[in-house]
């Protein structure tokens, strides 16, 4: 375990080099409240409830983050550093979680099984998961360090719960290991990611194919099920209920797909994420699947009723071998309950590599077990040796390639938009890369333009609803000084008008109005307010979203001198999100410039009132201090 670890460190360095991507600059670059210069309550708590990234707001994760900036700064290397060791951590953790499973697995099935198979079975495991490309993401990609964590817990706890079971199958008493499984790590990986909820159900299926519910007494067996009902049962049938009745969490509202076209690609993708796992092609991985063409109906494509049918197959095979194959059920049951929440009925992106960072053990650990099985055949046992060695192998030098990579970022972006040629992402992504190379090397300005111009073009042109390569091109034109062209805003407001509105639109506005208040951009005020005007107009823009874009709008309208619009921007953007502070701290600002100081003064008293964020305390007595100075400078009446 020793040398694999370090095996895996020497993998992995050559990434450790590379920048931060994609969400990283939201989450971290851009997140001031994770910017932490002193180790006190009131900072960790601020860095971390810093951001809503999910339902739970995943501070353990943020913590995390935040102390990495308090000791190293904006440094990516440290950030990436830190996932390697943590991945590393869970390599360890499912060392010992394989041992924990193949002990109930001899007792109960193969009791030719010996300690000494155990652990090479273990560590076999262990160095397929830790060495194999698909997990890259989750270490390199800073922001995935959420989904590393949250995995680590699961590990640690259905480890914990397995060691707890068998010391109950030995005898002894385990009830205290089984209480920590769920009271412990379940927190834990849930505050991290909210996909660590499903802990209890990976310990569900252990004791289904594994443990079989075996216990002295038939009491102790009912209080185990009872355990089940309480920590699993009960909690899904409650969030299966609540989702009924408020499916607007299911997340559509800026998705360009529905729920029955989700669940159709799904099957799709679950079968590529099958493919990549015992098969991996570096040139088929990436940062962006969105390539990846939806399903409209079972035969659009035509693989879609396939891959319907394969999944249910699949799901009735693991079910009915738990008997004469339970590593084999146990495994495929493993990974597709591991996929039951990011791959299901919430609107998340379609395709992440990263969301099999825990998934794929349920494939790998039955691999090992078969290719170092003792009771096989002894002629075939030098060859299955050969072939997990080889397995290992490739799977080394496949992440170690990669990772070179991402050690890179330009050489990363030149490598996923050649092996993606028709994701919009991925082009976009080198555009992006060449703008910073403009603005790195002004001498060399004009070409690296071009030629992020180029990439622009060809991003606008692969996806028809995609938003991204219209706003660079717009950004880039006024970022040279050169007029904008009329052919590209109008497609712009058409895309932004008729399409879902997405967060990168979000982002897009937002950057827009943060360049022109920076003095970076030119425009035309018809131009961007028309622009603005297009994404308002859109009918799925509501909520939060449309909060921001206000927001954005108000600052475009304050650079433009036009407090009067800026001041019915604002208080829109109070009425379409009321419970963001945020919103109306801004407004307050508006009112006190405008002299409007008795509605600033009511406000301000409201927000006193509640029980605000952290980080925005400081802007709520700044904003009380603004307004006693206007009160003071306003002439009193005889």
């Amino acid at each position: 375990m020793a040398c694999l670890a370090m095996l895996t460190f020497l993998v992995y360095t050559p990434g450790l080099s590379g920048g931060f991507e994609f969400d990283d600059e939201a989450n971290i670059v851009q997140n001031e409240q994770l910017k932490i210069t002193e180790l006190t309550p009131a900072t960790l708590k601020q860095a971390a409830f810093s951001l809503q990234s999910g339902p739970l707001m995943r501070p353990v994760s943020y913590l995390t983050l935040a102390l990495n900036h308090y000791f190293s700064g904006l440094d990516p290397f440290y950030f990436k550093l830190t996932n390697l060791l943590i991945h590393i951590l869970n390599g360890l953790a499912l060392y010992w979680l394989s041992q924990q499973l193949l002990i109930a697995y001899r007792r109960h099935y193969q009791p030719a099984l010996t300690l000494r198979h155990i652990r090479w079975v273990s560590l076999t495991a262990s160095a397929f998961w830790l060495l194999h490309p698909l997990e890259l993401t989750s270490v390199l990609y800073v922001v995935q360090r959420m989904n590393s964590l949250s995995a680590l817990f699961v590990f640690l706890g259905l480890a914990t719960y397995c060691q707890g079971r068998n010391r109950q199958g030995e005898g002894k008493s385990g009830a205290l290991l089984l209480a920590a499984s769920v009271f412990l790590f379940t927190p834990l990986a849930v505050l991290s990611k909210e996909n660590g909820a499903l802990l209890p159900f990976f310990m569900l299926i252990a004791e289904i194919v594994l443990f079989r519910f075996a216990m002295p007494t038939q009491s102790g067996r009912r209080g185990l099920l009872a355990f089940f009902a309480i920590v699993a049962i009960v909690p899904a049938l409650l969030a299966f209920g609540y989702l009924l009745t408020h499916l607007e969490r299911l997340g559509y509202s800026g998705r360009d797909f529905t729920l029955v076209e989700r669940l159709l690609t799904q099957a799709r993708v679950l079968w590529f994420y099958l493919a990549m796992t015992v098969a991996p092609s570096i040139s088929q991985l990436g940062l962006f699947h969105d390539d990846i063409p939806l399903s409209s109906g079972f035969l659009s494509p035509p693989t879609t009723g396939l891959a319907v049918l394969g999944l249910a197959g699949l799901l009735a095979g693991a079910w009915a071998c738990r008997r004469r194959a339970p590593l084999i059920s146990f495994g495929l049951l493993f990974f597709l309950v591991g996929h039951s929440m990011e791959s299901s009925i919430f609107g998340l992106e379609m395709v992440h590599e990263h969301r099999n960072y825990l998934p794929v053990y349920g494939i790998l650990l039955p691999l090992a077990y078969y290719l170092l099985h003792p009771t096989l055949s002894e002629k075939t046992r030098n060859a299955r040796v050969a072939l997990g060695i080889l397995f290992v192998a490739i799977l080394g030098v496949s992440t170690a390639i990669r990772a070179s990579y991402w050690g890179n970022p330009l050489q990363l972006a030149l490598v996923e938009a050649s092996n993606h040629p028709n994701s919009a992402r991925s082009q976009h992504r080198l555009g992006r890369a060449y703008w910073q190379l403009m603005e790195q090397y002004p001498q060399q300005s004009a070409q690296y333009a071009e030629l992020a111009r180029e990439r622009f073009e060809r991003t606008t042109a692969i996806d028809p609803r995609d938003t991204s390569g219209l706003f660079a091109l717009v950004m880039l034109d006024a970022r040279q000084g050169l007029p904008l062209k009329t052919a590209q805003v109008a497609e712009l407001t058409q895309r932004l008008q008729s399409h879902a509105f997405s967060n990168a639109s979000l982002h897009h506005l937002t950057d827009l109005s943060q360049c022109l208040a920076k003095g970076l951009c030119q425009f035309r005020p018809e131009q961007i307010n028309r622009i603005f005007a297009a994404g308002l107009a859109n009918p799925t823009l509501r909520g939060n979203p449309r909060a921001k874009v206000l927001a954005a709008g108000m600052i475009v309208a304050l650079v433009q001198s036009d407090l009067e619009r800026a001041l019915v921007l604002g208080e829109a953007a109070t009425r379409a999100d009321p419970e963001d502070a945020q919103h109306w701290l801004n407004y307050v600002s508006l009112l006190i410039q405008s002299d409007q100081l008795k509605q600033a003064a009511d406000i301000l008293q409201m927000l006193s009132n509640r029980k605000l964020r952290p980080y925005l305390q400081p802007r709520l007595q700044a904003q009380k201090k603004a307004l006693q100075e206007a009160e003071l400078k306003r002439p009193v009446d005889e």
